[in-house]
């Protein structure tokens, strides 16, 4: 994962966020994903498509108290899942 590079969506994916909790359609398995507190607020971020890696971590930090490591840790952790259901993909653009 290039830290420098925009997350978005993958152009195949269908999500919402309704009252704070990111709903997201899986388009291989057509499986709907409902994210937790933390991944909807990642998930928020992703759909803006103007956060790198880096910008979301330190969002984290601020919005949850948490330290950089534990932060840069459960985020690599998280895009890493979404990414490997081809759910997001970066860009430098």
């Amino acid at each position: 994962m290039d830290s420098t590079k925009l997350i978005m969506p993958h152009r195949r994916v269908a999500a919402r966020i309704v009252d704070g909790c990111a709903l997201i359609l899986d388009p291989r398995t057509d499986q709907l994903q409902r994210l937790n507190e933390v991944g909807s607020f990642i998930w928020a971020r992703i759909i803006e498509r103007s956060h790198t890696c880096d910008s979301i971590r330190d969002l984290l930090i601020d919005e949850f108290q948490v330290d950089e490591a534990t932060a840069q840790s459960d985020l690599n952790a998280f895009l890493d899942k979404l990414a490997e259901r081809d759910l997001i993909q970066y860009t430098s653009d």
